[in-house]
């Protein structure tokens, strides 16, 4: 069976997991939804969001929910400035550190990595051999400067990461379904790949572009195998139940984690 998204709860919050990272064991790999926090509409509830409007102790009490749940410490790591840099955590950054970045690469055991996301691509990934992780923030800038392909890449010139043995996963974020652009934005994106016109779709006067299949493609083409992506499939933007979403919500938006940490587990609730 190809890797899969899992809907999991935990300690009152809901958040997705996927498959082969808990079947791999050794490994936390979790992007929380908007559902089990203490946030007021439009925030409701789980909002991780620090600077989105959001009531700070409001937030505070969400993140220490999550950290209760899933046994991590939630601080964000990067500031996220939607490019292509990466962030090596050779040691446990303090508090105040906050360097720039898109992604960020560890192989520090139980060194929580996190970035907060309301429609970019969160990608995951895992090497179960050297026991390191990357997480990234694949915007649709980013996602054009090759991010994904990158953090492969810096995995192996780091840590010795074989990408045929690396796990990993696209989680959610906003879909070929939702994500409209205009034709400056599309054509960049034809005129970038040799495959850029697959990730073009028209529908009447509307264009949108695939970033799911865009990263999943530079992952491919990195050298990771098919088999060892998993696509969680929701998007972001469609999914209110579950998401926050600036494309739908604007500033009111709130934000979600992506979180990863080496050798942590979690009792699950279902």
């Amino acid at each position: 069976m190809n890797p899969h998204s899992i809907l999991r709860k935990s300690g009152g919050i809901t958040y997705i997991s996927f498959s082969h990272f808990e079947e791999s064991g050794g490994v936390l790999a979790a992007f929380t939804t908007r559902l089990g926090g203490f946030s007021a509409a439009p925030y409701d509830t789980l909002n991780v969001g620090l600077f989105c409007g959001d009531k700070p102790y409001h937030v505070q009490e969400n993140r220490r929910k999550i950290e209760s749940s899933l046994s991590v410490s939630l601080r964000d790591r990067v500031l996220i400035v939607h490019g292509n840099q990466i962030v090596v955590a050779e040691r446990e950054l303090r508090n105040d550190e906050l360097p720039e970045g898109d992604a960020i690469l560890t192989c520090l055991p139980g060194y929580t990595l996190s970035m907060t996301f309301a429609d970019c691509v969160p990608v995951f990934l895992y090497d179960p051999d050297w026991k390191a992780i990357a997480l990234v923030h694949a915007g649709w800038r980013g996602t054009l400067a090759g991010i994904s392909a990158l953090a492969v890449e810096r995995m192996n010139c780091e840590y010795g990461s074989t990408p045929g043995r690396i796990l990993a996963a696209i989680g959610p974020s906003i879909g070929p379904c939702c994500f409209m652009v205009d034709e400056e934005v599309a054509s960049r994106f034809s005129e970038k790949f040799p495959y850029g016109q697959d990730l073009i779709h028209r529908m009447a006067n509307l264009t949108s572009v695939d970033l799911w299949e865009a990263n999943r493609r530079q992952l491919v083409e990195s050298g990771i195998h098919d088999e060892n992506i998993a696509v969680s499939g929701f998007c972001t933007s469609c999914r209110k139940d579950l998401f926050f979403s600036y494309r739908r919500d604007g500033r009111t938006s709130g934000r979600m984690a992506a979180i990863m940490s080496i050798n942590k587990k979690v009792d699950k609730d279902a």
